[in-house]
């Protein structure tokens, strides 16, 4: 059996200097000209250590899902179907007669973990602050590769430049003893006079060779450092300014002080982008905060498209579906809206101890799972308590994750500067997904039934708890600022 497994390398790195190399390497008889932030981008992107950092943090990330999929129920589903085919013998006219019989069974079982000493709860806990320290040490390996490869090309110019002072201070001893040997010839120098000069020319020759050798020696250690090959062609490096207007290009951006004059503000290269200040209509939005944005949108239109509020909307339609008579109709109604009262001061508890993030997958994940439950139900034409225990579970987990927590996150992803704008539009499009939400409802009922309406939401939650797991970030206990340093990129 061959496994074919391909690795895409996704390796951003955000460095800048003050002062910009250039390297022209000859390959093929063609001159490719380098900076030194692209020898460190080329360093990070073939680095081994990095890959290895890399998978970690994939098993890291494969762990804590791990570790959220054990909080959530485990549902199983059988299906068996039987055919017997053969003779009996009819009692009435005593005779042989073919029987066959064609039998089916089908069955669903759910199982919902009360209580295991908190073991789930910490080993999320545990798993989550691997994949944290899994990050850090992975961005730690991209700063040492990208720092090594600077200092290599730095020496290597600096190795370069004291070849071309060992060249010219050899050039003028050798003029200087042809001078001497000119003036020996007139008379004017002694033969000792020009033996000093070949000495003096003799070891400044000495020390151009050993220059040469520190050149090369600063040369294979850049190329080890890169990761190219030790045999090919040696690189010519040069450093020279290249500012740019607005700051670009620049480990530390400088600004304008109030003199006129230039100041240098200590900054990560994360920051360091066009339009950072100013307000949001007079510079224009960059495309970290346009992400940013389609992010809050996409949560924004979830919460209402998870298909939650239809409980609430149509609780008639759906207890009566579901084989309840016009009291048990209006109790069952009560219930579910005690749930949701109840659950909703949960949220007050896990959302500062579980974290924004971890709730949203909760949510996501376990939505998809009870509506696809509930919709099973609906299939096979399931009635009673178990029906109003799915809905009671779904309300209970909207309103300790879903609920709640999408507000909590819109108001704190966005950068100060579009906050206002951001969170207006992102407001807009979660009531405009309620009204869609709530005006398509009865039309799928009624084509889809009420098994297809639910299964399509739990696609929807689904898909849903994939995005977040992969874009959704943790703004527990970060401030404004380093969430915008880490989401505007």
């Amino acid at each position: 059996m061959w496994l074919s497994v391909s690795f895409l390398l996704f390796v951003h790195l955000n460095l800048s200097a003050q002062t910009t190399g250039e390297v022209r390497a000859q390959r093929c008889d063609t001159t490719a000209v380098w900076t030194v932030e692209d020898c460190m981008r080329y360093a990070v992107a073939h680095s081994h250590g990095l890959r290895q950092r890399e998978l970690q943090l994939d098993n890291s990330k494969a762990w804590h899902l791990q570790a959220i999929g054990a909080l959530l129920p485990s549902i199983s589903a059988s299906a068996s179907g039987q055919w017997n085919f053969g003779r009996a013998i009819d009692p009435e006219t005593n005779t042989y007669t073919n029987v066959s019989t064609l039998g089916s069974g089908f069955g669903l079982s759910t199982n919902v973990p009360l209580f295991d000493g908190l073991y789930r709860l910490y080993a999320l806990r545990a798993a989550r602050a691997d994949v944290l320290l899994q990050k850090n040490a992975l961005q730690s390996e991209r700063d040492q590769v990208a720092l090594a490869t600077y200092q290599a090309c730095v020496e290597v110019v600096y190795a370069q430049e004291t070849v071309h002072l060992a060249e010219e201070k050899l050039r003028e001893s050798r003029s200087l003893l042809r001078q001497t040997q000119v003036m020996e010839e007139e008379g004017l120098k002694s033969p000792a006079d020009v033996a000093q000069v070949q000495a003096q020319a003799a070891a400044d020759e000495l020390t151009l060779t050993r220059q040469q050798a520190q050149q090369e020696t600063a040369m294979l250690k850049l190329k080890e450092v890169m990761g190219l090959d030790s045999e090919g062609p040696s690189l010519s490096l040069s450093l020279t300014p290249n500012p740019s207007p607005n700051g670009e290009g620049r480990i530390y951006p400088q600004e304008q002080n109030t003199n006129g004059g230039q100041e240098a503000k200590v900054s990560t290269p994360l920051s360091i982008r066009r339009g950072a200040g100013g307000e949001a209509g007079k510079a224009g939005w960059t495309r970290g905060e346009f992400r940013v944005l389609l992010l809050g949108l996409f949560i924004a239109v979830f919460q209402q498209w998870c298909g939650t509020n239809v409980i609430f909307n149509y609780a008639q339609e759906i207890f009566v579906g579901a084989g309840f008579d016009v009291d048990g109709m209006f109790i069952n109604i009560v219930i579910t809206g005690i749930a949701n009262v109840v659950f909703t001061f949960v949220a007050l508890y896990t959302i500062e101890r579980w974290g924004r993030r971890t709730l949203m997958l909760i949510g996501a994940g376990g939505l998809g799972l009870i509506y696809l439950t509930l919709g099973t139900c609906y299939f096979f034409e399931v009635k009673g308590v178990l029906m109003v225990l799915l809905v009671v579970t779904a309300i209970s987990v909207y309103a300790m994750t879903l609920g709640p927590v999408t507000w909590t996150l819109l108001a704190e992803i966005f950068p100060n500067r579009i906050r206002g704008v951001a969170m207006a539009i992102c407001t807009f499009a979660l009531w405009v997904g309620c009204c869609t939400l709530t005006f398509s409802f009865p039309s799928m009922n009624a084509a889809l039934g009420s098994s297809g309406t639910f299964w399509i939401y739990s696609a929807i939650c689904i898909c849903a708890f994939i995005f977040l797991y992969h874009r959704c970030p943790e703004t527990k206990g970060k401030s404004l600022e380093e969430l915008e340093h880490e989401l505007i990129r």
